[in-house]
C-alpha cells in the first residue's frame, strides 16, 4: 500500500512539472525577468539560454517521474525532489523582503499568476 501512496504522489509531482513547463513555453522573455526578481545569479538573467532550457527540464523530469514504479523512476524523483527544495529555497530566502510574485508560479506570466485561489 505505502509503495501506491509513493507512486501516486510521484505522479502528482510530475503532472504538475510537465504542466509547469508545458506552460514556460514561449514566455522565456518575462520568465527571464523573473530570476531577477528573486534574486538569483547573474548568469541566470544575462541571457535566454537558461529561460530557454528550463522548461524542457521541467518536462524530462515530469515525464521521467510518470514512468511506472522502478528503479529508474528514482532518478527524476530525486531530481523534482531538489527542484523543489530549490524552489523553497529561492521564494524563502529573503522573507524580509517585499516580493512582487504572488508566490503561486514562476511562469512569469502576468495575470495567471497574480490570481488568487
Amino acid at each position: 500500500m505505502i509503495d501506491w501512496i509513493g507512486a501516486v504522489l510521484t505522479w502528482l509531482a510530475g503532472a504538475v512539472l510537465v504542466t509547469s513547463g508545458v506552460l514556460k513555453f514561449g514566455t522565456a522573455k518575462s520568465f527571464q525577468v523573473t530570476f531577477s526578481q528573486f534574486g538569483l545569479p547573474n548568469w541566470t538573467s544575462q541571457d535566454q539560454r537558461f529561460a530557454r532550457a528550463f522548461p524542457w527540464i521541467e518536462l524530462l523530469l515530469g515525464l521521467g517521474a510518470l514512468l511506472p514504479p522502478s528503479p529508474w523512476q528514482l532518478i527524476p524523483s530525486v531530481g523534482i525532489l531538489a527542484l523543489f527544495v530549490g524552489f523553497l529555497g529561492v521564494v524563502t530566502r529573503r522573507p524580509g523582503q517585499p516580493s512582487t510574485d504572488s508566490g503561486v508560479s514562476l511562469a512569469g506570466r502576468p495575470g495567471v499568476a497574480g490570481r488568487a485561489w
